[in-house]
Formats: structure tokens, sequence, C-alpha cells
């Protein structure tokens, strides 16, 4: 089995539940379309490590990866920054968008926008994009670290963390979440759940759907979720 994944790689219990079943065969890739396929590697060895299987990996051994803070020096371990990329796969740039291209690519470096942070031995550990970073009350909030917490709950199949427009917070952290089958948690109850661990992070708002929507690469469609969360609910 060779699991690829964008920044929003297997939730923990579900990789668990994968590696119980297959073994240690699994794989996994970051990647984006400026730098195809192979970012970071995480191994089949890797797997193995309880710590390491919550990272994207290690740097793939022909690329150079950089987390930067927002000042452009490299971040120390376990601050979070910007991935910085610099290998022979990189695009040469967007096409007939000469702005766009100058954006990202700085130095021979190609500027991501995924949030991350390494630790000491080097794995990587993607927190989000750098747009959908939630300023709740003054607080930079991950969504991924949100996401992480509740995926963990036993009735969780997925949650999706998002910034929506507060008057008095600027941002509101907002979950949605899908159950297993034949599971059944009320919001209180999640919310419950992870305020021990979250503190201020923790959700001010958290729905419980039957499904999510996806974008035709099966991706969530964070554009639509936010609508339908503006509208009350799903359509």
């Amino acid at each position: 089995q060779r699991a690829l994944m964008d920044y929003r790689y297997a939730p923990l219990p579900v990789l668990d539940r994968a590696l119980d079943r297959f073994g240690p065969t699994l794989i996994q890739d970051y990647g984006q379309s400026e730098a195809p396929m192979t970012i970071t590697c995480l191994g089949k060895d890797d797997h193995l490590d309880a710590d390491a299987r919550r990272s994207a990996g290690r740097p793939w051994r022909s690329v150079a990866v950089e987390v930067r803070d927002e000042h452009g020096a490299i971040a120390a371990p376990g601050e979070i920054g910007e991935v910085h990329v610099r290998g022979s796969h990189m695009m040469t740039g967007y096409h007939r968008n000469p702005e766009a291209t100058a954006a990202v690519l700085v130095d021979g470096w190609l500027r991501t926008k995924d949030l991350a942070l390494t630790d000491e031995r080097g794995f990587v550990h993607l927190q989000g994009r750098s747009d959908e970073m939630i300023n709740s009350g003054g607080y930079n909030i991950a969504p991924r670290e949100v996401e992480n917490v509740l995926s963990a709950h036993a009735a969780v199949s997925e949650a999706v963390v998002l910034g929506m427009p507060d008057p008095r917070w600027g941002d509101a952290v907002t979950a949605v979440v899908r159950l297993r089958d034949r599971q059944s948690v009320s919001s209180q109850e999640l919310i419950d759940f992870v305020r021990p661990r979250l503190g201020i992070r923790t959700p001010r708002r958290l729905e419980v759907w039957d499904s999510i929507p996806r974008t035709a690469y099966g991706k969530v469609d964070r554009v639509e979720l936010r609508k339908q969360l503006a509208n009350g609910g799903p359509s």
C-alpha cells in the first residue's frame, strides 16, 4: 500500500487502524503541484515510531526543506513557520502569471504557504496553510492541531476546523465533524473532550454533519464548507 497525501495527512486513528490491518507497509509522501509528489517522505519504518508517524516525514533525499519564521530566518525546532523548498522538481513558474510566480519563487526557493514545525530529529509536522491560520482573540491557532485532538475521539471519523467571522473574537474556531458508522456523540460532549488539551483553542462552534463537502479531487471543499456554515448548516 502507498498512501499519497496533501498537507492534511491521515488522521492518527485512521493510520493506527491501517497499520493494525496491513502491518508496516505504508508510505506517505507530502508534496504540492508546484513541487509535485515529494517534498517529504514518511517511510515504512517511520510508521512504527509513534512520534514520527504524527509527522509528514523527513525531506526527500534530493530536496532541501527549510521551515522559516516570518522574518525569513530558519525556525527553531518546535516553532511554527512556512515550509520553503528547493529542488530540481520545482516548477519554473505559473503560466503567464509573473506576479504570482515572483510571490512564491524567491532566490531559488519555493514558498509553499504550508505551515509546519520540525522536531529535534528533523521530522516535519505540518500545521495547515498560512491562509487558513485562525486569529482568534489575538491568538494564532493552526487548524491542524485542533483537528488532531478532535480526531482522537473514538467516535470521530473526520474533523475539519476553520475560522468563521465573529464580532468579538475576529475569527471563531469552528469545527465540523463526521462520525464513524453507528457512533453517536453530541457537540457538547466533543467540546468537553477536547477542552482540557486545547484550552483557548477549543472550538466555539462545533457541528456534527453526516457528510463534509469535497472537491472533484476528493479534498475538503473549504469554500463550500464556509458557505454552508454561514447559511446555518449543510445544504
